[in-house]
């Protein structure tokens, strides 16, 4: 895909395990943020960069949608340990 390029409609479960279709979140403009896995130093750096613009992300009225293969489980581990 390049910048621009329209998404095709997919689901995978979120943070909670419940459905996440991406059509049916495009509520605003979207940027889809895929990260290789939860609690790296690669992923705590990427995601931290992306958390520290979030105010501008805001103010640009784009949400921010985080993607990696890592299990339900492995996802609320590393939220909680954000925390």
């Amino acid at each position: 895909m390049s910048e621009g390029d329209v998404a095709l409609n997919f689901s995978l479960n979120d943070l909670n395990g419940n459905d996440f279709e991406i059509y049916e979140n495009l509520t605003e403009e979207t940027s889809l943020v895929f990260y290789p896995k939860d609690d790296t130093q690669v992923c705590s750096s990427q995601l931290a960069e992306y958390n520290s613009n979030i105010n501008e992300f805001s103010r640009h009225e784009i949400k921010l949608v985080g993607f990696s293969t890592d299990s339900v489980i492995a996802h609320q581990q590393f939220n909680s340990n954000l925390k």
